[in-house]
């Protein structure tokens, strides 16, 4: 595949992930402006010779000063990456990378502001509607996780009753990964037919201590007899993680797969580390088990 037809398929995978306003696009400089989290954005350009010879043309524009230290160190990580995967599209894990690193970056500067004066609350007349504003706006995003939980066991549950009547794949399950009391694990199938896919589910959701995952993250891809790939993923509430899996599987190129990664939450946040560590064991999971080397080319099966 030449270097343009690799663009143009990761451009689709990127707006099939983030959605169709992923960037803004200048006519005129053929730049992409990416968001990336707090005020912080991208500015991107794609060479005629990318990802064969060059790397993506990329600025970082940062919301405040003084923070030159702080990009430079971004674009060697960046320049860093590329190297280690030259050939290959890396634009999606750039962003990905940027928009962690920029998280960190601010929770950093965030802890670094100096607590307000204890009177400061008493001068704002409104400081007491505010605090009751919060406390509302609270308690509502806790009835809306509950009310989405509740909806993802019961469609669990309703899978878990439904049998498809084929023969399950072998599935293999890889070793555990935990980090900050939250664990990741795979599973992996071979599999040919969306029916195949729902009796693997199906088999995962058997095992009790899978069903009480947090969550269980799916993605498939099967090669069609006229040559086209069927693809689809599910991120059983773990907002977006389907879709950047199933990016590592384009990515990879796998095929006749299924790849499900249960997540079973510690009680600490893991922010954009989640994606991270989902994305990789997937990952790792497919090259394992032989269906992509680790040159990034799928292996036949």
């Amino acid at each position: 595949m030449d270097d343009f037809a690799q663009q143009s398929e990761e451009l689709e995978s990127l707006e099939a992930i983030y959605g169709p306003g992923w960037a803004e696009y200048d006519d005129v400089s053929g730049e992409r402006t990416v968001p990336l989290g707090h005020g912080w954005r991208a500015r991107v350009a794609l060479p005629s010779c990318y990802p064969s010879a060059d790397a993506p043309v990329l600025q970082i524009v940062s919301p405040r000063a003084h923070t030159e230290e702080f990009v430079s160190g971004l674009a060697r990580e960046l320049e860093e990456m590329f190297e280690m995967q030259r050939g290959t599209p890396c634009l999606f894990q750039w962003i990905e990378h940027l928009r962690e690193r920029v998280s960190q970056h601010e929770e950093q500067q965030a802890l670094t502001v100096p607590p307000s004066p204890p009177h400061a609350a008493a001068a704002s007349p409104d400081s007491t509607n505010a605090a009751q504003y919060d406390e509302g706006d609270i308690e509502g995003e806790l009835e809306t996780i509950r009310a989405e939980e509740a909806a993802r066991h019961a469609a669990r549950a309703s899978k878990a009753q439904q049998a498809p009547e084929i023969d399950c794949p072998d599935i293999l399950h890889d070793e555990p990964f935990t980090d900050r009391k939250s664990t990741f694990q795979a599973h992996v199938a071979p599999v040919t037919s969306p029916a195949e896919v729902a009796r693997v589910v199906y088999e995962l959701l058997q095992n009790g201590k899978i069903a009480r995952a947090t969550h269980n993250i799916m993605a498939f891809r099967i090669a069609m007899p006229n040559g086209t790939v069927m693809q689809d993923c599910d991120d059983d509430g773990e907002h977006g993680a389907s879709q950047r899996m199933l990016h590592v599987m384009q990515i990879l190129d796998v095929r006749n797969v299924v790849v499900v990664v249960s997540r079973w939450f510690g009680g600490i946040m893991l922010g954009p580390d989640r994606f991270k560590h989902i994305n990789n064991t997937a990952r790792n999971a497919l090259l394992k088990y032989g269906y992509a080397a680790a040159d990034g080319k799928a292996k036949k099966r």
